[in-house]
């Protein structure tokens, strides 16, 4: 079985998601798919005699070889030439199964004023894609997709890759948090940036640091609250790490910040890849959404705020954090011990090989 896997990601510019696409090709190819990745080249304008961005993908520069019997896009939003580009594969090859991987859906809630002409093809002309694709692969619930069956699966990474992290100092009652993202309105930091000032002017005792890793839209916002509310010492931004340098700021973390706005793109069930990360460093986590296998009752590692414009309480930060780890009374386990549990649990439900399931069944089953 040949695969080939389109997708319009920039490698530099999205470096975490590119990680990913080449953790699924991995997954592929261990269970016996050849997996090759090729990425569309994409130009970006504006509509004539308009402010509108548009966005062209070359899906006519896109070459299908006959033995390829399976094409999975990473879902660019619908065009005319992307409709187009199917109708092509599906006449020269009836037999070649289409599978679109949507990675956040419903996805509404991130458009903004500047892209509503992409916004508006996109409407128009995935109406269409029930006639060229076989099945959408979802993070969400949702059963059916622009008419189109789905494959449910969560998002996984490859846990050989993701190491725990080395310093697990039980000494410590300071309280150290990480946020690792690309820095967009739903992340919504400013949440717990105004929490943590609200928290030092009701003369909080505690040391509460927060470490803020990547950039992006709203990185300059965030610099501002925190030099406004005079946080400097507390909040520390560290721009775009990766490797051995990111690794270093884990080691110092205790618990992984997911996104806090996500109720902005009304979205209310997440899959983050950044979950699956953080977890398997061991960390601890809080976010205000929930977060598909971390969201169980039986789940105690993770805390869930309200889905809302209220600061985050950081008091329930501190209990939360010390309720884990015992601060202040005799522990029944070392924070190693924690570390390594939410790992392995972690690792049961969201190894590449165990979240690509659902697909590798379906082409086994249906590709001849």
């Amino acid at each position: 079985m040949k695969l080939l896997y389109i997708v319009s990601v920039n490698r530099k510019r999205d470096l975490g998601i590119w990680k990913k696409i080449e953790t699924q090709l991995e997954a592929f190819g261990d269970y016996g798919i050849q997996a090759k990745c090729e990425r569309i080249n994409v130009h970006e304008g504006q509509l004539l005699g308009s402010k509108l961005k548009t966005v062209k993908y070359e899906w006519d520069k896109i070459k299908i070889k006959d033995d390829v019997n399976v094409l999975y896009i990473r879902y660019p939003k619908a065009s005319f030439e992307l409709i187009i580009f199917l109708k092509r594969v599906k006449k020269r090859n009836p037999n070649c199964k289409v599978l679109i991987e949507i990675p956040t859906y419903p996805y509404a809630g991130e458009r903004t004023t500047e892209n509503s002409y992409i916004d508006i093809c996109d409407k128009l002309f995935r109406k269409m894609l029930k006639n060229y694709v076989d099945r959408i692969v979802t993070f969400s619930n949702d059963k059916v997709i622009f008419g189109i069956k789905t494959i449910r699966i969560n998002n996984g990474i490859n846990f050989s890759e993701n190491l725990l992290k080395e310093n697990l100092n039980d000494s410590s009652k300071d309280i150290h948090m990480i946020a690792v993202a690309t820095m967009k309105s739903w992340h919504g930091y400013e949440r717990l940036i105004i929490g943590i000032s609200d928290y030092y002017k009701e003369n909080g005792k505690r040391n509460v640091f927060l470490h803020m890793v990547g950039t992006g839209p709203e990185l300059i916002k965030y610099q501002q609250l925190v030099s406004k509310n005079k946080l400097k010492d507390k909040i520390i931004f560290y721009g775009k790490k990766e490797g051995k340098e990111l690794d270093s700021i884990f080691n110092t973390c205790d618990i992984g910040v997911l996104s806090l706005g996500n109720h902005r793109k009304n979205l209310f069930l997440t899959s983050e890849l950044k979950s699956r990360e953080y977890a398997a460093k061991g960390l601890l986590m809080i976010g205000s959404c929930k977060c598909d296998v971390f969201s169980s009752r039986k789940y105690p590692y993770f805390y869930l705020f309200p889905s809302s414009e209220c600061h985050i309480d950081v008091q329930k930060i501190i209990d939360f954090y010390d309720k884990i780890f015992k601060i202040g009374t005799q522990r029944e386990k070392t924070k190693k011990e924690i570390a390594m549990k939410i790992r392995e649990y972690a690792e049961k439900k969201c190894d590449i090989h165990i979240t690509m399931q659902p697909v590798i069944k379906y082409l086994k089953n249906n590709v001849k």
